[in-house]
């Protein structure tokens, strides 16, 4: 029976906007250059590697030890996301998720829309 789930490594940027507007601390190394829109980065975060790579991996695990509702467990996640980011609408792009391109472009990286709706919100 598991025990324990980890899961780490979000940290693919950091919202220096967000952080001053809290009140927050931005002792950081670089600089809070965007190439891209920060929903675009919201989504990358949350929708895939919160979203796909934890709570898919958490939901077929749990799958496989429990007898696990997996509509419902979608649900609360949702409306635990819902609470969470009330303002979720000025955050995240509404009907799609972002990842990264395969193609070079000559950037460090680069987003698409990848034309799936959100899942986990």
């Amino acid at each position: 029976m598991p025990r324990r789930i980890v899961h780490r490594d979000f940290d693919v940027w950091i919202d220096f906007e967000t952080r001053k507007r809290l009140g927050l601390e931005n002792s950081f190394l670089g600089e809070g250059i965007f190439q891209y829109p920060a929903e675009q980065y919201y989504s990358l975060v949350y929708d895939h590697f919160v979203g796909r790579e934890f709570f898919d991996y958490l939901l077929k695990t749990l799958k496989r030890f429990y007898k696990v509702d997996e509509r419902s467990v979608r649900e609360n996640v949702k409306r635990a996301f819902l609470k969470a980011f009330p303002d979720n609408e000025r955050l995240f792009p509404s009907e799609t998720t972002y990842y990264f391109s395969d193609a070079e472009n000559g950037k460090k990286f680069a987003f698409i829309d990848t034309g799936k709706p959100p899942e986990w919100r």
